[in-house]
């Protein structure tokens, strides 16, 4: 099972509002079919005397999200969290002896603390990831910078990118790109 859907992790130099995701929609139009836009950024999650350095992403668009990036574990889908909630990986929650219902307290680089219900757990063996709601975001930390996209690269008819390097190259080349990170081999 694939978690990750995405060609592309692109992070951008400053918070991307509206009119800059459009003007960056129009620049890599001729190597992307689709992209959604979101937060990611580094947290320590602590609980049960644990401390844990995470990956958090946060959303505004939960229902686009399993195109990009699916949450699963052996008994299926794991639904986006809702506001309040956060959804852990597998190997995190065993490691900090937390358990769904569980509350975890989610610092960030200012040291400002966000509590949050875990709705589920997903398995991803490769890193440790928090994702919640842009809303759970802002309720705790205030307004969302938006600072990354995930791509779908724009496929051939033998449904593979051409030349995933050069294309990666065209995306850095958009205003406002600081890094492209070619995740194909992530899938």
């Amino acid at each position: 099972d694939q978690i990750y859907h995405v060609d592309y992790t692109v992070s951008f130099q400053k918070d991307m509002k509206d009119a800059d995701q459009q003007r960056f929609r129009e620049e890599a139009s001729a190597v992307m079919e689709d992209c959604i836009f979101l937060h990611t950024s580094s947290a320590d999650a602590k609980a049960n005397g644990f401390t844990k350095s995470v990956t958090m992403i946060a959303t505004d668009d939960a229902q686009a999200m399993p195109a990009y990036i699916e949450l699963f574990n052996d008994e299926g889908a794991v639904d986006w969290p809702e506001k309040g909630q956060a959804v852990i990986n597998s190997n995190m929650a065993k490691n900090m002896g937390l358990s769904v219902g569980d509350t975890l307290s989610v610092f960030d680089g200012d040291m400002r603390e966000m509590q949050l219900e875990i709705s589920g757990l997903c398995d991803n063996y490769v890193n440790s990831y928090l994702y919640l709601s842009q809303e759970t975001y802002e309720n705790s930390w205030g307004p969302m910078e938006t600072n990354a996209a995930l791509v779908l690269g724009a496929a051939g008819e033998d449904g593979e990118i051409e030349d995933p390097y050069s294309d990666s190259t065209i995306m850095l080349d958009a205003r406002n790109v600081s890094a492209v990170s070619l995740t194909e081999d992530m899938r």
